[in-house]
């Protein structure tokens, strides 16, 4: 039984401190870069159609108006997510760690390594970390029964957070 979920994403996509490198504005900012990337995962792990998004907070680049920094909580049934994503700490890094009644999870997608209560329970040596997402990704739907995920919730929750952030009050929040 899971009973908390956090998930921290950083991305070295500043060339400043506040400012995004002008090379990665066509990632739309750190929200819609990230969110369906992490929404997939969590459709792994709890009823996705189940998640609320209780508080988003941003911080902005104001040339560009894209956020290169959110924290967003959400909740699922009874389980707490917490999601950081931060593009200011300079390094390409992906980590979730999950509470559950057997102790903590830790999946380092970066360094494809999986950790039961600190003990490493699987490593992926062999490929390289953004091949094997996506030989992950394209396996998992040539499956012949339907994938799980319904990527119509997944881009709903992250599209319509963002339109709504975008759209209130004429102007984006920090």
């Amino acid at each position: 039984k899971i009973k908390k979920i956090d998930i921290k994403i950083s991305d070295p996509y500043l060339e400043k401190p506040k400012i995004i490198d002008k090379r990665y504005y066509g990632l739309e900012g750190c929200w819609i870069d990230s969110s369906c990337n992490f929404l997939s995962l969590l459709d792994l792990l709890v009823p996705l159609k189940s998640c609320v998004v209780m508080k988003h907070t941003s911080r902005y680049d104001q040339t560009s108006k894209l956020p290169y920094e959110c924290k967003i909580y959400l909740k699922a049934e009874d389980v707490a997510i917490n999601v950081s994503i931060n593009w200011c700490k300079k390094k390409n890094e992906k980590v979730t760690v999950i509470e559950s009644d057997q102790g903590l999870f830790e999946i380092n997608h970066s360094k494809q390594t999986i950790y039961m209560n600190n003990q490493v329970i699987y490593r992926q040596d062999e490929i390289e970390r953004l091949s094997a997402h996506y030989l992950n990704y394209f396996k998992w739907f040539d499956r012949t029964d339907k994938p799980n995920i319904d990527t119509l919730t997944v881009h709903n929750i992250a599209l319509s957070e963002w339109c709504n952030r975008r759209s209130k009050n004429g102007k984006k929040q920090s």
